[in-house]
This record gives C-alpha cells, structure tokens and sequence, in this order.
C-alpha cells in the first residue's frame, strides 16, 4: 500500500528528502533515468519519484492505476467518478496538458478525462511544483 500525505511525503520519505533516504526506504529502482529537463527519475514497482535535477531531492511522487493507495489517511477510489469526486473536494480543479492539479488537496491526476483506466494516475508533489505553470493553468470543468 502506499500512504500519500499531500505536500508531505508518501510512505514516510518526506518531500525535500535526498534520493539516498529513497533508496533506504524503498531499495533500488526498477530503472533510473535523467527526463529531458533533467530530473532524476526513479521507478519502482508501485511507484515513480521525481527529485529536482540539480538538488536530488524529492519533489514528486507518482503512483499508477491500481495501486492500493490512501491520500491523507483515506483509500483512493481509482474510478473514475472517485477521481472526479476529488476535483470535487478540491473545488478549484485546473488542467495543465492533460493533468489535473488538485493545488487545495495537494494531488495531481492523471488520465481522468482519457477513459483508459491504465492511463489513471494520482501524484504527490511540492508547494513550488506548480507554481510557475499555474497561469497557464486553466479550469479543469467536471461534467
């Protein structure tokens, strides 16, 4: 099970936590790689951190479809009605390419307008993640 705890950590490795403490908690990923903006990309089984490129320190977390995962001490609902029931909670849902970030609750989704359920994902990441991109941000609108 992974445990979200919005802008705080996920199974106990904090948000701000170098890539060694992950590796401590979580062991040695599946596979690491550099994105082409440079961050540190590391895969797991049931979940993918993100560390900032120059810093290495963690700055997201995603977690694929069908993990068991609990947000704030709550089971994650993976349909789709339970992921537009979180734009719900949040009350102010944007999108940015296709994501929709929950800056309220502190999650972003993934795939929720896609229908592929394989598609879903739900992340964790810090306060500054968001905050250059948030004018190009536009409402997320439910149906």
């Amino acid at each position: 099970m992974i445990e979200l705890i919005p802008y705080q950590s996920v199974n106990g490795l904090l948000l701000g936590d170098p890539v060694g403490q992950a590796k401590e908690l979580f062991g040695d990923p599946v596979v690491e790689r550099r994105d082409g903006y440079g961050e540190l990309i590391e895969q797991y089984e049931s979940l993918v951190l993100i560390f900032h490129r120059e810093t290495l320190r963690l700055q997201e977390c995603m977690v694929p479809y069908g993990v068991r995962t609990r947000i704030g001490g709550r089971d994650l609902d993976w349909s789709l009605s339970g992921l537009k029931a979180l734009c719900k909670e949040d009350g102010d849902p944007l999108e940015y390419y296709g994501s929709v970030i929950l800056l309220n609750i502190g999650i972003v989704l993934s795939g929720v307008e896609e229908g592929a359920e394989s598609d879903r994902a739900v992340g964790l990441f810090s306060r500054d993640v968001w905050a250059d991109l948030r004018p190009q941000m536009k409402p997320f609108l439910l149906d």
